[in-house]
C-alpha cells in the first residue's frame, strides 16, 4: 500500500449487504473496509493496517483529505490518504489538534453544537468515521430538521428537503475551543432524490443508546477539513483544505 508491506495482515470476510443508515443499503457498494482505527477496535485482536505499517512511516501520523466529486464521478480518485505525513497540496499548515478520549474509535470530545438558533452547550463524545454520513443524537437531529425545514420521509427512511433550498444553516461543531462548520453543500445530497428533493446527509444516532459516543462525523464533515490522525501523540487534528472558499 503505497510503497509500504505489510507481510502478516489478518483480514476479515465482509458480510453482503452490511449498512448502517438507510443509503448505504441502496446503490452504494463496497468491495470491503480499510480499517484505521486502533488495535482494540479490531476483531479476534488482529493487527489494525496502520499498527502493522507504522514502523515504516517517516512519523507516527497519517492524513485524509476527500475532494467535492459530482454524479458523474465514477471511477475517479475521491482524496487522499497520506501515510506517515501530513498532506501538504491539499491540507493548510496551520493544524489544531484535540486530544483523544478513547483509544478505540479516533474519539474525542464536542464542547458545544449549534444550528441556526438552536445551541447545545454539553460535553459529548464523537468521533470520525469516513465510511458514513453524520450520525447524530436525537434532540440534535429534530434541532437540525427544525432549521432546515426538512421532513422524514419514511419510505426512504431519511429527511428530505427541496434541493433549491436557500438559506440553510451551517453546522457548528466546537472541538477543543475551536469552532468547526459543516456548510449546506455538504450535508444537502442528491443522493437517491428525485422530483427535486435531496437528502439530509444526517441519520438518528440512536444506536448509541446514551452509552457510546452522541455523534458520528461522517464524510460531510471530513469533507469539510483535512484530518489528521497523529497516532505518536495520540491526537486528531484539522486543517483548513487549500483553496476550499472557507
Amino acid at each position: 500500500l503505497a510503497g509500504f508491506t505489510a507481510k502478516t495482515q489478518d483480514f476479515v470476510l465482509l458480510g453482503l449487504g452490511y449498512s448502517n443508515n438507510a443509503f448505504a443499503s441502496n446503490g452504494l457498494h463496497y468491495d470491503g473496509y480499510l480499517g484505521l482505527a486502533w488495535p482494540a477496535q479490531a476483531v479476534n485482536n488482529f493487527t489494525p493496517p496502520i499498527q502493522n505499517l507504522l514502523p515504516q512511516f517517516d512519523k507516527p501520523v497519517f492524513s485524509m483529505f476527500f475532494e467535492r466529486k459530482g454524479s458523474n464521478a465514477t471511477g475517479q480518485a475521491g482524496g487522499l490518504l497520506t501515510l506517515g505525513a501530513i498532506d501538504t497540496q491539499n491540507c493548510d499548515s496551520n493544524v489544531n489538534y484535540a486530544p483523544l478520549t478513547s483509544l478505540t474509535s479516533w474519539q474525542f470530545s464536542v464542547s458545544a453544537f449549534s444550528v441556526g438558533s438552536y445551541k447545545k452547550t454539553k460535553a459529548m463524545q464523537v468521533y470520525v468515521d469516513s465510511s458514513t454520513f453524520l450520525g447524530a443524537p436525537t434532540d440534535d437531529l429534530n434541532a437540525i430538521a427544525n432549521a432546515t425545514n426538512a421532513v422524514f420521509d419514511q419510505d426512504r427512511s431519511g429527511y428530505t428537503l427541496p434541493c433549491n433550498s436557500t438559506g440553510l444553516p451551517d453546522f457548528k461543531f466546537t472541538i477543543n475551543k475551536q469552532v468547526y462548520s459543516v456548510s449546506p453543500k455538504e450535508y444537502v445530497s442528491e443522493l437517491l432524490s428525485g422530483n427535486g428533493m435531496c437528502f439530509l446527509a444526517i441519520y438518528n444516532n440512536v444506536n448509541s443508546g446514551g452509552f457510546g459516543p452522541a455523534w458520528v462525523l461522517g464524510e460531510p464533515f471530513m469533507r469539510s477539513y483535512c484530518n489528521i490522525f497523529d497516532v505518536g501523540n495520540k491526537q486528531i487534528g484539522f486543517a483548513k483544505v487549500k483553496n476550499s472558499g472557507f
